[in-house]
């Protein structure tokens, strides 16, 4: 069954987004909670509680974005471009398909033109 692998390939590859997403998903549902309590007959301090949390964390959010955007930048990318910059820097070559590629592999590959390049070499 090809379900399973498919599965575990997924959580594999499973990347962090930002520094801050686990805030993120706090205030989504805090919000979702305070809007929805009121239509589901909710007591009303529940609704303030929540209303009070939603509002703690989006400030805490706010707190943290300023933080890690003059700290740390990097914090607030994707975790797959801070790894691909670091890959970049340390002059690590390949992609995800090839993988990582050494430096006798990059030598020992022939350069492969481009269509638009093999036009050119042919004439017009």
């Amino acid at each position: 069954m090809q379900v399973p692998a498919f599965l575990e390939r997924a959580f594999a590859q499973r990347l962090r987004s930002t520094a801050i997403q686990p805030i993120q998903w706090v205030l989504g549902l805090l919000l979702a909670a305070a809007v929805s309590g009121p239509k589901l007959g909710a007591p009303g301090w529940l609704v303030v509680l929540l209303a009070t949390l939603a509002a703690a964390t989006a400030l805490f959010f706010g707190v943290c974005y300023v933080y890690f955007m003059r700290k740390s930048p990097d914090a607030l990318r994707s975790e797959r471009y801070t790894l691909q910059k670091m890959a970049l820097e340390r002059g690590i070559l390949g992609d995800s398909t090839t993988g990582p590629l050494t430096p006798e592999d990059v030598e020992a590959q022939p350069l492969r033109a481009t269509a638009s390049e093999r036009r050119l070499e042919s004439g017009p």
